[in-house]
Parts: structure tokens; C-alpha cells; sequence
């Protein structure tokens, strides 16, 4: 869609991950990056790109927390949360995509 962003959290945690170490260590042990550092991720993401026609952040929300968080992340920026769209995926398929990724 024109004028709309796609926005890789993974992509961006792992262009992250050579300077900083906690993500570094989150994404080698497959863990998830700590909540605080994924929320600050994302309100930069949406407050560099509140311009465009829209953003679709892949990879994120990963849970109801994170959904809810968002909302009232997005509503005091000034912005409109419209679609979540959520795929379920194993944690044997993920943990063998994202050694992929780092290979």
C-alpha cells in the first residue's frame, strides 16, 4: 500500500544486537528482548514515521500485555491503532527460523 511503512522489530533488534548487549544475549539464548527495551523501540519507530499513511510493526505485539500497552502508547501520541493481526507459530519452527536469521 502506498505510503504505508513496514516495520521489522526483529530486523531492527538484530541491527541492534552488535551494540547492544542485552539484545545480543536475548536473541543468541532465544529469549525475548526485555519489555522496556521493545516498548522504547516502538514508540521511536512511531514517533519517526508518525507521517506516514500508516506503519505495519512485524513481529510486534507478541503478547496481551504488549497489545495493551501499545494502545495507550499510540492514543497519547495522537495516533490510531486500527488492525492486529496475529499468527501462531511453534516454538520449534520459531527457534529454527531465527537460528536461520542469525547464520
Amino acid at each position: 500500500m502506498s505510503g504505508w511503512l513496514h516495520i521489522s522489530i526483529g530486523e531492527l533488534f538484530r541491527t541492534m544486537a552488535s551494540s547492544n548487549m542485552i539484545v545480543n544475549d536475548a536473541i543468541v539464548s532465544g529469549e525475548m528482548v526485555p519489555h522496556d527495551i521493545v516498548m522504547q523501540l516502538v514508540e521511536q519507530q512511531i514517533l519517526l514515521n508518525r507521517d506516514s499513511d500508516g506503519i505495519v510493526m512485524d513481529g510486534y505485539p507478541r503478547d496481551l500485555n504488549q497489545v495493551q500497552e501499545f494502545q495507550t502508547k499510540v492514543n497519547k501520541i495522537g495516533c490510531i491503532a486500527y488492525t492486529l493481526i496475529h499468527f501462531f507459530m511453534s516454538s520449534k519452527l520459531h527457534c529454527f527460523e531465527m537460528k536461520k536469521k542469525l547464520n
